[in-house]
């Protein structure tokens, strides 16, 4: 888990006091605070906070200043923004400030922690009932004992292990046996209050007899130097089935074992602890009784409350909804008082059916203007395209009602870079090293370049490990040799493909704002019939393979394995390849001024090791393409938005979380129909490889 992500748990969970700033009175919304860290690049390590946030506070200031001055309500936007990073800094500055330094080994002084550790709870814990007063002067004074008994320094995250198991031993609100209540007690001083009846709880595989960790004031190495004969942690274990042992030999009347067969918080099943299948064993008279014997006497779980007994009001409708059998049909004044549970009722139902309904993405009044053969003002590119034929419901979620996920910065504990970030620095890579040796009048060469493309490569490295620090040094170290091989396996295949061509441009981007001024406007694509449309992209490369003739390549830095049979549009999934080489077609003609440059070839290029410089070169037809790209925007005009009846598109999807597993399954059903003739567009555009 990145480090930002506790802060915001801590944050948004209440758990927190949260005073205005002692300057400007400033106070901001917790959920407020969450939304500056998921956006901020944080990543690992505390040193990172105040510089990502002050970036992050500067960029809005700048924001601010460069906005017109008749949208003084967008510069009062940033303005805002601003105020809100600088306040989070505020806070979270003093806190960050207190933790300790590791030392060269990483270590950290263990008192010093604790004292860091209770100032952060003297300050900002909340404390809303008797008992969290309790727990809070509770937790103080344990740390208050750790910090005068301990000199030690540990491993930062051994530390925070410690402290945490210190926090997990406190108990408060107590009291010694009374009549007429429960008494809940350890197994370590249970037993002596002599009741007829006896439960013992939480006997799960992982509660009991849990892990064993270290002593925290005393390690076990320093327990052996002080007396041998003192418990050490690998002899903790065989102590807890001693003592359980001994509890249950001395109860009598009635015992009672139970342990949590479900995990709520994983969401996985919990299994009974040794103790007891060695209870059963002994109950059955089947010493060698196993736990598929235990299993198979179990009665089925119990739940937390009685059947019939609610909470809450939302409990008490979810009962009254479900029954034995399902879900039960509500009474009709439920859906009058809630118009949003009926709409939902409405929308499950109409998926359900046969038909294409609005539920299914299908628009009730079809726009011309979202057709891009008829509105001059929309600009396609290949990924929008693309999106349609993979789905033409996440395209119309992501750029027609511009529905965007939330987008949270999220690391990964045993991976430096995602592969949408790989790919980003390795064109980075390709783009500088192709850019300079050209400019020199070279071509690649593995005996001259490989210095170069490395040290070109150990400066990308570091810019983005800057943005994206790596969780660990392994980590970075593992991913780095993988990058290092990609680089070689680059150069080494450029060597012999630039033995045939001339590499002219690289990261050529038209009909956008950073394009050169002569490339600004989108291209149009003619479609035929007097029909086109607006394209705009960012070529890779484009190589001159002879005179006013020339190859467009696409660096591909993932898996080969949807281009292994040269399909040449995939059902509309690798359009990119057939528009770029018309783009570039126009691109050229206006760089040669001759009109004579054709694009005799365009695919993909991928300068992995695991796919060793495959090229992909699918085969060029206009004319089908044409076909596809109006069966596409036959889609878009008929306004039938239908999702994907083939899970395979859901794989990388954004919006997974909007679609049920039945989605998939409805829709399959919808396509078997040859009475809807409105997703015949999406029909046809399948048969297009």
């Amino acid at each position: 888990m990145p480090s930002s992500a506790y802060p915001i748990q801590l944050i948004t969970g209440g758990s927190l006091t949260i005073k205005p700033d002692e300057k400007t009175n400033d106070l901001i919304a917790p959920t407020v605070m969450a939304r500056i860290l998921r956006d901020s690049p944080i990543g690992w390590g505390k040193e990172r906070y105040i510089s990502t946030l002050e970036k992050m506070a500067e960029s809005f200031k700048s924001s601010a200043s460069e906005i017109d001055e008749d949208r003084e309500d967008r510069s009062d936007f940033y303005k805002r923004k601003e105020a809100n990073a600088r306040f989070l800094i505020s806070m979270l500055k003093p806190i960050l400030d207190s933790i300790p330094e590791k030392d060269g080994k990483g270590d950290v002084s263990l008192k010093d922690f604790c004292i860091s550790v209770l100032g952060l709870v003297s300050q900002y814990a909340r404390v809303s009932s008797e008992l969290d007063g309790e727990a809070k002067l509770a937790i103080k004074e344990r740390l208050e004992e750790i910090r005068g008994m301990t000199t030690k320094t540990l491993p930062f995250n051994d530390a925070i292990d410690q402290i945490d198991l210190v926090m997990r031993g406190i108990r408060i609100g107590h009291s010694g046996p009374a009549p007429g209540c429960l008494h809940i007690s350890s197994y370590l001083n249970g037993g002596r209050s002599g009741r007829e009846h006896t439960y013992v709880v939480g006997c799960d595989a992982q509660t009991f007899p849990g892990m064993i960790i270290q002593n925290p004031i005393l390690l076990d190495e320093e327990l052996q130097a002080i007396d041998r004969n003192l418990v050490i942690s690998s002899e903790i274990l065989k102590e807890k089935l001693y003592r359980i042992a001994s509890l249950l030999s001395s109860l009598r009347g009635y015992l009672t074992l139970s342990f949590s067969s479900f995990d709520i918080l994983e969401n996985r099943e919990s299994f009974p602890s040794s103790i007891i299948l060695q209870v059963h064993r002994l109950i059955s008279g089947n010493l060698n009784a196993s736990y598929t014997d235990l299993m198979n006497v179990l009665k089925l779980p119990s739940g937390y409350i009685p059947p019939g007994m609610t909470l809450d009001i939302s409990d008490f409708w979810i009962t009254s909804f479900i029954g034995e059998h399902g879900l039960k049909q509500p009474d009709p004044s439920v859906f009058a008082c809630y118009p949003g549970l009926s709409q939902g009722k409405k929308a499950r139902e109409a998926r359900e059916t046969d038909r294409v309904t609005e539920y299914d993405g299908k628009l009730l009044e079809p726009a011309a203007e979202l057709d891009p053969r008829e509105n001059a003002d929309l600009v396609m590119s290949a990924s929008m395209l693309e999106k349609i034929a993979t789905c033409p419901y996440a395209y119309f979620l992501n750029y027609i009602l511009k529905v965007r996920p939330l987008e949270e910065v999220t690391l990964e504990e045993d991976t430096w870079l995602d592969a949408m970030q790989r790919g980003s620095l390795l064109h980075d890579l390709f783009n500088r090293f192709m850019r300079e040796i050209t400019g020199k009048g070279e071509k690649p060469s593995l005996k001259k370049h490989l210095p170069l493309i490395e040290s070109t490569l150990e400066i990308v490295i570091k810019e983005y490990r800057d943005k994206i620090p790596p969780p660990s040094e392994a980590i970075f170290e593992q991913e780095k040799k993988i990058l290092i091989k990609a680089a070689q396996v680059f150069l080494k295949t450029e060597e012999i493909r630039c033995k045939t061509c001339t590499p002219l441009f690289f990261e050529f981007p038209f009909g956008y704002k950073d394009a050169e001024a002569e490339f600004r406007d989108p291209v149009r694509i003619p479609l035929g019939a007097g029909k086109s449309f607006l394209f705009a992209g960012r070529i890779d490369r484009i190589d001159r393979i002879a005179e006013h003739e020339y190859a467009v390549l696409d660096y591909k830095t993932g898996s080969a394995y949807a281009y292994k049979d040269h399909l040449c549009f995939n059902k509309g999934k690798a359009l990119q390849h057939a528009l770029y080489a018309i783009a570039a077609e126009t691109i050229l003609k206006k760089i040669e001024k001759s009109g004579k440059g054709v694009v005799k070839e365009s695919g993909y290029l991928f300068p992995t090791e695991k796919e060793t410089g495959r090229l992909v070169i699918p085969d060029r037809d206009d004319k089908k393409l044409v076909e596809l790209l109006n069966a596409l925007f036959d889609i878009v005009r008929t306004g039938v938005f239908i999702p994907s009846d083939k899970e395979d598109s859901c794989k990388f999807c954004d919006y997974t979380e909007l679609c049920v597993e039945s989605v998939t399954e409805n829709v399959e059903r919808k396509f078997e129909q040859e009475k809807n003739r409105e997703i015949d567009p999406f029909r046809k555009i399948k048969t297009y490889e």
